[in-house]
């Protein structure tokens, strides 16, 4: 799935990153020990959102996969003078491509 969103992103110059991520099940889950916990297991990130689809995937006894997409820190390299127009239109440019790329991995 990374190779096939790489290669979708390419020209837009998007950083892709593969590191281990965790999901947590509900707001305020996650505490100083789970956390401890996660850091020891080289976990970069932590999020609420997924967790609902992978419960639901499990239950179903279905495959999935997840892309967390962190909009701040990849278009933090952009240059000051870009506008905000531009920086919304590439915005919705890395999300297509990461939908195709879904789309793909998926058919």
């Amino acid at each position: 799935m990374k190779d096939i969103v790489k290669k979708e992103v390419k020209t837009l110059g998007i950083k892709i990153l593969s590191e281990t991520h965790a999901t947590v099940p509900f707001f305020l889950s996650e505490t100083k020990e789970l956390l401890k916990r996660l850091q020891e297991q080289d976990a970069s990130s932590v999020d609420m959102e997924l967790s609902v689809l992978y419960a639901l995937a499990n239950h179903y006894e279905k495959k999935t996969v997840g892309i967390i997409r962190i909009g701040d820190l990849p278009l933090k390299e952009l240059p000051a003078w870009k506008s905000i127009p531009y920086k919304r239109q590439l915005k919705q440019e890395v999300h297509r491509k990461i939908l195709n790329a879904i789309l793909t991995y998926l058919f």
